[in-house]
Parts: C-alpha cells; sequence; structure tokens
C-alpha cells in the first residue's frame, strides 16, 4: 500500500497541485476520497492521468484521463490502473480568487483491494 497524497494540502487559487506515482506491478487499485473546502462552491476537480497526459493536461491541452471527479466538495477514487506511470492532479484552476484546502485519503494497492 503507497500513500498518492498528503492527507491535508492547500491549492491555491488559479493552480492545479499534483503528485507523481508509479505502478511497478502488473496492476492495482487507486482508491479513496477526498473533500475540499473554500471559496463560494467548496469544490475541486481532482484527475489521474498517465505521466503523458498529466503534462498535456497541466499546459493546458486536451489529455486522456483514467479519473475525473469533476468539480466536486466530496468524492471517492477507486480506478484500476495497469503498470506505467501516473500523476494525481487536484486542478483549482477554475477559481480565480479562493484557495482549497483539501483533505484527502487516497492509496494505491498492488494488485487491487
Amino acid at each position: 500500500m503507497m500513500k498518492l497524497t498528503p492527507e491535508e494540502f492547500v491549492v491555491k487559487a488559479g493552480v492545479a497541485r499534483y503528485w507523481k506515482f508509479q505502478v511497478t506491478d502488473e496492476t492495482g487499485v487507486a482508491a479513496g476520497s477526498f473533500r475540499a473546502s473554500g471559496g463560494a462552491h467548496n469544490d475541486i476537480r481532482v484527475l489521474i492521468t498517465d505521466s503523458d497526459e498529466c503534462e498535456n493536461y497541466l499546459n493546458g491541452n486536451r489529455a486522456n484521463v483514467v479519473y475525473d471527479s469533476g468539480q466536486k466538495t466530496v468524492g471517492k477514487i477507486d480506478v484500476r490502473l495497469n503498470r506505467g506511470g501516473y500523476c494525481i492532479i487536484f486542478d483549482n484552476r477554475n477559481s480565480i480568487v479562493s484557495a482549497k484546502e483539501v483533505a484527502a485519503h487516497i492509496i494505491f494497492v498492488a494488485g487491487g483491494i
């Protein structure tokens, strides 16, 4: 089991924070939950992409994603991933004024849960 993000962190207004991770086994599951607070809607967008698509997404280009929560206050993640490099993104770029405080418990379990 590997933690993919800190348990609490802040995503500044107009910014996307991300963490890269590697799946070295054949397959596994990224799973957990998150909660955002701050601003008018208490929302954040969470995505999981492979390493190349992460770069595309962060540069504002179209990207293929394996998970996209959409704008949410609270969400759950349960995604099977194959071997390779990945990126989990917490995107607050739709907010030009408000930072978001995020509480997250998101792990990767080799082989699955």
